[in-house]
Formats: C-alpha cells, structure tokens, sequence
C-alpha cells in the first residue's frame, strides 16, 4: 500500500541538486550535519517523515518498477526536502531534492514497515552513500539500497518479480518444447 506525500509551496525549485556524502553527524538537537563533496556543509532538520521509504513510478519504462528511495528531512537553511536514493545517473547513492527525486511524478510512502527504526534507516543510508558503492541495476540498485537500510537485507522486490516471471517463462518454455 502506497500512501501519497504532499508537498507545500517547496514546488517551485526546479534547481537540479545532487550531493555526495563525505561525512555525517548526528547532532544533539536533532540536526544532521553532513559535509559534502566540496567542502560544503549541509544541516538537515529531520521531522515526522525522517527515515520513512517513499516510492515513484520510474519515469520511461513501461515494466510498473518502482524507484526507491528515503526521506531524509529538511534543509536547515532553505527548507527544500531532502530524499536519499541510489540511481544509475548519478552512479551512487546520494542526496537530492525532492522535485528532483520526484521528477513530475506522484511520490507515496511506502506502506509496511520497516525492522529498523527512523532513526536507524536513516544511520545505514548515510553510511552506504557515504561509502560510494556503484549502482548496479541487478547487485546494487535503489532498491537494493533502502531495503539494507530499512530491513537488513539485500533485496530488489521488482528483480525478485522479473526473475520469478522469466523463470516462470522458462519453464512453460520447456514444457512446451517436451524436454
């Protein structure tokens, strides 16, 4: 079950915004520090949806996958939301903003829960971005990324459906041929 996230007045930034993780604090006061390739420093308030797996439709394809990806908060100084995910353009796991995660599309939460608590999602993801792991559509994908962080596991739902309906075919295949 998907439940749909809305998003306030913070539509109109179309600015592209990617960041790389070099390094990570959690701060007191609920604050995440995070230095960034370029020496910069971004805070993140983390609020009620910290931590959550959102989901979009992945734009030009026609299969129904799903793109992946975790709430991480919002920009201290400008407020812009901030999601964490692993996508083939970028190469590696990193931070964007929400318009540019979403990319036009409707953006839902994630039904189900998580074994980790927010908290601990939100630990993992920054470690596995921070550790700059390739993407890799079949070893290492988006979903691969928020199912460590959320689960423990490695795991790509939409893989696991495409290998079961290839094998399913393979199947029928050779009972088909009589082999």
């Amino acid at each position: 079950m998907y439940f749909p996230c809305m998003l306030s007045a913070l539509s109109f930034f179309k600015t592209y915004f990617i960041m790389k993780i070099i390094d990570y604090t959690f701060l007191p006061n609920g604050l995440i520090q995070i230095r960034l390739i370029g020496n910069q420093v971004l805070l993140v308030r983390r609020d009620v949806n910290s931590g959550k797996l959102i989901t979009r439709s992945k734009v030009r394809t026609l299969s129904g996958v799903q793109h992946t990806g975790i709430w991480l908060g919002s920009e201290y100084h400008t407020g812009r939301s901030l999601i964490m995910h692993n996508h083939y353009q970028f190469g590696t796991a990193h931070i964007s903003t929400y318009q540019d995660y979403a990319l036009g599309q409707q953006v839902y939460f994630k039904g189900g829960r998580c074994v980790n608590d927010p908290s601990k999602v939100l630990q993992i993801a920054l470690a596995e971005a921070k550790a700059g792991k390739p993407y890799d559509v079949i070893l290492y994908n988006c979903q691969h990324f928020t199912s460590r962080a959320c689960n423990n596991v490695h795991f790509s739902e939409d893989l696991a459906k495409w290998g079961a309906g290839l094998f399913g075919l393979a199947f029928i295949a050779l009972l088909a041929g009589g082999f």
